[in-house]
């Protein structure tokens, strides 16, 4: 096991050529193996918050709030590149269509999520909260290759005691908005059930979500975070994962091809180290059942969890992103 501090994002590259784990630590982005082993330095950085993985140019893109950035690191000779200044706004989430060569990104202070050619950088507004930011908010967005999909968590704060909150997905340009499922929860009666981050397993079509859940009643208030699962066609979560005491989870990720569910977890307060933690997605058959494994210890600010679908240390001469498991979309 080893040790590190002050993780501000991280990226697993999974596949059998090359396994690894990528993050952010301290301005610098770092990878190690998936068993938290061999750690390496990869790239200085200012502030990112946000990585995603491009396997067919073998490039690492992140968003840098400090700087107003989204920029990339080419990983084959280390070089970086700026992809786009001033965005509009503070970036916090990022993900990538290799197959469509498009890059998205959410803008945290305006609940906005836009798109862009990878090739030529033309962003584009996809898709705005249906309630107006600051009552309205987009949480977390994913691009599912295999489908050609686009899923989001949406959030609307009224000024009344009733709140909404949506599991989403629509056309990869924002056309054809389907809610799969919806949450409600009332200030009046101290309760807040909301979904907050999102990831799909590529091989089954489940899609897997972080959920708060927030009790208030007189003199004590107190926070409930678990995983949900939600089952292609049912779309009604079941809860299988929560985390140990006075830990929260800041994200969560599926690496589809080995079948594995990655946990980051953050103190709930005293003197506990952060963890990134693992479990096969087998063992979570059982709900609230999943025992996880932690591969990195003692970190700190964790955040931002994905899964690149393959290892960019061997990456083939010729990558097609149909042959992942469930992809049956082509060019």
């Amino acid at each position: 096991m080893v040790a590190w501090l002050c993780t501000l994002g991280l990226v697993v590259s999974a596949s059998a050529h090359a396994q690894h784990i990528y993050w952010i630590q301290s301005g610098s982005i770092w990878r190690a193996g998936l068993d938290g082993r061999e750690p390496e330095f990869v790239h200085q950085t200012g502030c990112a918050v946000a990585l995603a993985l491009d396997p067919v140019e073998v490039r690492l893109y992140y968003a840098d709030p400090c700087n107003n950035v989204i920029a990339y690191v080419d990983l084959r000779d280390g070089s970086e590149h700026i992809f786009l200044v001033s965005a509009g706004g503070s970036v916090d989430r990022l993900s990538l269509d290799s197959l469509d060569r498009k890059l998205y990104w959410r803008l945290s202070d305006h609940g906005l999520i836009f798109r862009s050619d990878l090739d030529i950088v033309d962003p584009q507004l996809i898709l705005e909260p249906r309630n107006k930011f600051p009552y309205g908010d987009i949480e977390d967005i994913f691009v599912s290759e295999d489908e050609g999909k686009l899923y989001w968590l949406e959030v609307f704060r009224p000024m009344t005691r009733r709140g909404f909150g949506y599991l989403a997905r629509a056309d990869l340009d924002g056309a054809n908005i389907e809610d799969l499922f919806t949450t409600t929860w009332s200030t009046q009666f101290g309760f807040a059930h909301r979904l907050l981050n999102l990831a799909r397993d590529n091989a089954t079509g489940a899609i897997y979500t972080k959920t708060f859940l927030q009790y208030q009643v007189p003199q004590l208030g107190f926070v409930v975070e678990r995983i949900e699962r939600f089952t292609p066609g049912a779309f009604e979560p079941v809860v299988i994962y929560r985390p140990p005491f006075r830990r929260n989870i800041a994200d969560m990720a599926v690496d589809s091809v080995n079948g594995m569910l990655y946990i980051l977890h953050t103190t709930g307060g005293g003197e506990e180290l952060e963890t990134i933690e693992r479990v096969a997605l087998d063992e979570c058959a059982r709900p609230r059942n999943c025992p996880t494994e932690v591969i990195i210890d003692s970190v700190s600010n964790g955040r931002d969890i994905i899964v690149d679908p393959i290892g960019l240390d061997a990456v083939p001469a010729i990558w097609v992103p149909s042959s992942l498991p469930g992809n049956s979309r082509t060019r």
